[in-house]
Parts: C-alpha cells; sequence; structure tokens
C-alpha cells in the first residue's frame, strides 16, 4: 500500500556545456516562478486524501522538496514565505508548499496509518 509519495525539484538547472568539461555552472531559469507556481498547484491536487474509497487518484500526504543547490550548503525550502524571499513564488500566489514540505512528511504518514489500521499494526 502507498499511502505518500515523495519527489524533489531543483531550483536551478545545470548546464550541460559546463559538465561536459567536468564543472558545476547553472543556467539561469528565468521562468522558474512559473514552474514552481505549477509543480505546487500539481502536486497539491494529489496530496491530502482522507477517504480510499474516492479520490483514487490522490495519495494520503506528497511530499515536495524544492532544493537549491547553487549556494555551498543547499537549501530546502519548506514555506511560502522561504519562497518568496527569494523570489521563487509570487506575493499573490494561491500555491502553497505548506502542505507539501518535508518536517512533518513522516509522522503525518505514520499517523495517517495508525488512524486508518491502528497503533502496532505494520503488516
Amino acid at each position: 500500500m502507498v499511502l505518500g509519495e515523495f519527489y524533489m525539484i531543483t531550483v536551478n538547472e545545470y548546464d550541460s556545456n559546463y559538465a561536459n568539461r567536468k564543472q558545476i555552472e547553472y543556467k539561469q531559469n528565468l521562468s522558474i516562478k512559473t514552474h514552481i507556481q505549477k509543480y505546487l498547484l500539481s502536486f497539491s491536487a494529489i496530496n491530502g486524501r482522507s477517504d480510499t474509497s474516492s479520490n483514487h487518484y490522490k495519495y494520503e500526504r506528497v511530499c515536495l522538496l524544492i532544493v537549491d543547490f547553487s549556494r555551498d550548503i543547499p537549501k530546502i525550502y519548506n514555506t511560502n514565505d522561504e519562497l518568496r524571499a527569494d523570489g521563487l513564488l509570487s506575493e499573490d500566489s494561491i500555491a502553497s508548499i505548506e502542505n507539501l514540505s518535508f518536517p512533518n512528511f513522516i509522522s503525518d504518514l505514520l499517523q495517517i496509518y495508525t488512524n486508518r489500521f491502528g497503533i502496532g499494526r505494520f503488516t
């Protein structure tokens, strides 16, 4: 039984011209806001099934990691405020990462499983 799915997208795309020379450089992606908003809306649409008898296209929980690998320490975005602060989500966007982020992914799945099947019943 699959209760959840885990996905990752990168903020910046590797530049293949540099990669062929074994160098790491990133392409400038001027439409990243549009892409991230589309991902957030799409994954939100399949997130949050609460009843197994309906919404068969949905998962109980979807996790979407949005990661910026161009930094010395990669940044994982977990909130809308973080995305907005870095210019990755418009202020007026209805898209949200709040129910897709990683921090509560595993605990949410375990709670859903426990509510549905009972405590200590991993079969």
